[in-house]
């Protein structure tokens, strides 16, 4: 039990990262209002990075699901935040990068 218990935390802590820099990638203007320079690459990229946000979500809603499962008592307060914020981060990135990128 505690062994799939420290399995399912370690890939909490991957795809949460991979959904956070996929997220700082796709929405430059988050970047922008911590004051970090970033190059234009970076907003080239963004739709691009927003569909793979989108697709990496997935994958974050999965492990935080899986995790809030294994977890018991008070500590299943922190993988509710890892089911809930992939939804909103993903629709940040529809609304700001991905339906302007479609309809322009």
């Amino acid at each position: 039990m505690k062994s799939t218990l420290k399995k399912s935390r370690i890939w909490m802590v991957i795809s949460g990262v991979c959904g956070l820099s996929l997220f700082l990638i796709a929405n430059p203007f988050v970047l922008e209002y911590f004051g970090v320079v970033y190059s234009p690459a970076i907003v080239q990229s963004g739709l691009f990075a927003g569909l793979l946000q989108i697709c990496v979500n997935t994958f974050v809603f999965i492990t935080w699901t899986n995790g809030f499962i294994k977890e018991r008592g008070f500590r299943k307060i922190i993988p509710v935040f890892g089911v809930v914020i992939p939804f909103i981060m993903a629709a940040i990135t529809l609304c700001r990068v991905i339906v302007p990128a479609v309809f322009n």
